[in-house]
């Protein structure tokens, strides 16, 4: 699975060009003309126009300039089709590549970017990538859920971790209820981004992650979500609860919070690699995974 990873991330690194080698390059001798806003501008300015401005450098395939440039759907090297099942766009693939831990971008000598310039452009991506106050109506906007399928984590669940770290991704109630388990109200994982396969290891909790559900009776349940990504609520410890109920993601960052109420705990079970699942209901289908703000 590693190695899997390690190949995907080097096939998008292609979609969007290879900015290396040994000369790290000067810095451009101006600033590009860009619809983005400033925040934006300032992160590719110091991290992606070297190579993907105006001129393209270092065997660099795109220009990240515009906001049609982000927006765009990279078709490949010569033609190829992106490596995902559905392709994201290159201010998604972008944000990925900054994350990885092998073969990031910008790459080696360039300096990395920095957990405040990636949570910018995340919080770009998040509000639907505007454009800058003054450069007219959005003609295109962007889906924050529209990402490729990747393990962030890099990292799989095997069976030798400790339980409570088990098949991350997976319908947590339904197992729980055939398989011997402790019984289940609430279960599910919340992952960095929104197309993760299943059993990656999610979202580490531990800076204070938190899954808040409020059931019918007003109920406030905070559910910790632990190191692979898991959370979840047991019946035994819940014996009142009444659904429907509210939930949201808590952490550092912010809130994401479902904009409908659930009657079924089963959290992984609609929220799926590829956003495809429906509830059991069959009424209302989710985008993807359970999402960090």
């Amino acid at each position: 699975m590693r190695l899997r990873f390690l190949t995907a991330s080097l096939a998008v690194a292609g979609l969007i060009g290879a900015c290396g080698g040994d000369d790290a390059g000067p810095a451009p001798a101006r600033a590009p003309s860009s619809d983005l806003p400033a925040s934006m501008q300032a992160v590719l300015s110091r991290r992606c126009w070297d190579c993907h401005g105006e001129t393209l450098r270092f065997d660099a395939l795109a220009h990240l300039v515009t906001r049609r440039d982000l927006l765009t759907k990279p078709a490949g090297r010569g033609g190829v089709a992106a490596p995902w099942p559905e392709a994201a766009t290159r201010a998604q693939l972008a944000l990925h590549l900054m994350r990885f831990a092998e073969d990031p971008m910008p790459p080696a000598p360039r300096e990395l970017a920095s957990d405040d310039e990636r949570a910018t452009w995340k919080a770009w991506v998040d509000a639907g990538c505007p454009g800058a106050a003054d450069a007219g109506p959005d003609d295109v906007g962007c889906d924050p859920f529209d990402t490729p399928v990747v393990c962030t984590s890099g990292a799989t669940w095997q069976l030798s971790d400790p339980l409570p770290e088990m098949n991350p991704g997976r319908n947590c109630v339904g197992c729980h209820s055939v398989s011997g388990g402790p019984p289940l109200v609430v279960g599910g994982t919340v992952y960095p981004t929104a197309h993760e396969p299943d059993d990656c290891r999610g979202a580490d909790g531990a800076p204070g992650v938190t899954v808040e559900v409020t059931d019918a009776a007003g109920t406030l349940y905070a559910l910790p979500v632990n190191r692979v990504g898991n959370f979840w609520l047991k019946t035994s410890d819940a014996t009142g609860f009444t659904p429907p109920f509210s939930a949201r993601v808590r952490s550092a960052s912010g809130v994401r919070e479902m904009t409908t109420q659930q009657k079924d705990g089963d959290c992984n079970a609609c929220h799926s690699k590829l956003g495809d699942n429906t509830d059991k209901a069959q009424t209302k289908k989710a985008p993807g995974r359970v999402v960090l703000p």
